[in-house]
């Protein structure tokens, strides 16, 4: 989650936004810190300007709703209205590191974790992906459970008929024993 837009900040606070341990030895020059401002080694930074700083690329907020399809297990978490219409984003449109793709789909089913990205708009066909930056994430956060890009278990990308111009991006992870969408009202998914 991105850092306060006021109030005081602490060393310690932007540590563990960068992703380091609480309580643990940090500086202003640590390179995850600076990375929060993109500023270079030996930059003058001061603790207010990093105000709304994220270590984070994307970060939404996710209503978890569930549906169960004719010869499928239930589904859990978000899905697109134009896909199987459950649950509610804060922000779908990705627009780092996928430069406006809308999340398709984000959910749990049969022990795996599926995330599908439009990279057109699934309402007009019309081409959203500009491309780029894709390669920059490395997790992807859902709740407390880290996902990691070195883990996807499959990949396509497939231009289904009934998208027409839409392509869909679909990731899964397997062997994932905890339904990250279960048991809170809302949960935080993060590309990072």
């Amino acid at each position: 989650m991105p850092l306060q837009s006021s109030g005081q900040i602490s060393l310690n606070d932007l540590h563990v936004e960068a992703g380091g341990t609480t309580g643990t030895e940090a500086s202003m020059n640590d390179s995850d810190i600076r990375g929060l401002l993109n500023a270079s080694a030996n930059s003058q930074m001061t603790f207010s300007s990093f105000y709304g700083a994220s270590a984070s690329l994307w970060d939404a907020v996710v209503t978890p709703g569930s549906y169960t399809p004719l010869k499928s297990p239930t589904q859990y978490g978000y899905s697109h209205p134009t896909l199987f219409n459950y649950g509610s984003i804060s922000d779908a449109t990705i627009d780092s590191p996928f430069n406006n793709a809308r999340l398709a789909s984000c959910h749990y089913e049969n022990n795996n974790v599926h995330l599908q990205l439009y990279t057109g708009d699934p309402n007009t066909g019309n081409a959203v992906y500009t491309g780029g930056n894709s390669n920059t994430w490395t997790s992807l956060s859902i709740g407390s459970q880290t996902f990691l890009k070195s883990n996807i278990l499959s990949y396509y990308d497939p231009n289904p008929g009934s998208y027409t111009a839409t392509t869909i991006i679909f990731w899964r992870w397997g062997n994932v024993a905890t339904n990250p969408f279960a048991g809170s009202s809302t949960v935080d998914v993060v590309f990072a």
